[in-house]
């Protein structure tokens, strides 16, 4: 069966790729692995199996990620990403082909790499203009200096294309990806980067010269998880008109059609990240839940490490706060702690699928244990 064979040909790959395999991703020979996935894609997409090329290939590409955080070195990301962007672009999936080239176009320029068509298919085929794609391709000169500062600059941050798109996405004055986003749909979220996760968590585990470094790191993350949403944007550090207030994320739904994600949660999700020692009080819980309510906003996403669990009393009084402003208001608040997010890297699982299972676990509750 065509399932069994991709099996079997993503197992042969996987081996000739992996470390000391005779076409190692770090080796001499990592041009003839990565034709060998190249030729295998092509082969499922012309049998009319875009699904298992896509596997096959966001398999490769989650491996080079977790590499290059490993073992600090260069790997060809560009090369998985570009042939998504292919594979979604062929069905017709332009929101995810258009994320997928930004990731190519930024890897080859952390790799001082510019003879790839990248640019030229930003620019042609989904509208960038020459001003955006110039501040994309110097947020990605200024990660590539970086990079060659260090001995190990490709285990930085910054060695990552997902920086860069971060970086891009976050620019605060006109909002070139968001426009693509708006008018870009796709039919599901975007997959996680392990490698890029997995060293944003260890900076959050680095001491911080200050209260808000340290802050602005778990805000990194927020800020690109909740970009992986479908249609959703975040905006950074927002402060009502008063200046009474200031939310770290207001995150955006910008689809002009509805979807699953502005049906559950609304067309704005308020985020606060609380990068504390200890789990966060009650105190904080009750100020969030009632900018809120002030807001109007139906779905909060709290990020914070040590969660909400403390003493018993206050644990509880927490938990209450957040189903009183349920039943009250029928807005809903869900945590993410580090064992979240450190599923996220071991686990494969989805952002998307996480914030589901926290909103289905806070509404209804957990589903009962089987004892077959």
């Amino acid at each position: 069966s065509p399932m069994a064979l991709a099996s079997k040909l993503g197992t042969l790959l996987h081996n000739a790729c992996a470390i000391d395999g005779d076409c190692d991703s770090a080796g001499s020979k990592w041009k003839e692995g990565a034709a060998a996935y190249e030729l295998t894609a092509r082969y499922f997409l012309s049998k009319g199996l875009p699904a298992l090329a896509d596997a096959l290939i966001q398999e490769w590409w989650r491996e080079l990620s977790i590499r290059q955080q490993k073992e600090c070195q260069w790997f060809p990301i560009s090369i998985p990403a570009f042939l998504l962007y292919q594979i979604f672009f062929s069905i017709g999936d332009h929101g995810k082909a258009f994320r997928w080239i930004l990731l190519s176009y930024a890897h080859d320029i952390l790799s001082n790499h510019y003879e790839g068509n990248a640019p030229q298919l930003l620019r042609a085929t989904f509208g960038l203009s020459e001003k955006d794609l110039a501040t994309f391709t110097e947020i990605g000169a200024k990660c590539r200096y970086n990079i060659e500062k260090h001995e190990n600059g490709w285990g930085l941050q910054d060695g990552f294309p997902e920086e860069v798109v971060r970086r891009f996405a976050k620019n605060t004055g006109r909002a070139p990806y968001a426009d693509q986003i708006s008018h870009l749909t796709t039919h599901g979220d975007f997959p996680v980067s392990p490698g890029y996760l997995q060293i944003l968590l260890q900076n959050l585990d680095k001491k911080a010269r200050n209260t808000k470094e340290k802050g602005e790191r778990l805000e990194q993350i927020a800020f690109y998880l909740m970009a992986l949403l479908p249609g959703c944007i975040p905006k950074h550090a927002v402060i009502d008109t008063d200046k009474a207030q200031e939310t770290d994320l207001v995150v955006r739904n910008l689809y002009h059609s509805s979807n699953i994600i502005s049906d559950l949660f609304g067309r704005h999700i308020l985020v606060e990240c609380k990068n504390h020692k200890d789990s966060i009080s009650v105190s904080h819980v009750g100020y969030f839940l009632f900018r809120m309510r002030l807001t109007h906003a139906n779905f909060g996403v709290i990020f914070a490490p040590k969660g909400i669990t403390g003493k018993d009393e206050e644990d509880k009084a927490a938990r209450a706060l957040v189903r009183r402003a349920f039943h009250e208001d029928g807005n809903t608040c869900v945590v993410i702690d580090r064992g979240d997010l450190d599923r996220l890297v071991t686990e494969k699982r989805s952002f998307y699928w996480l914030l589901i299972d926290k909103y289905e676990e806070f509404r209804f509750g957990k589903p009962r244990e089987s004892k077959e």
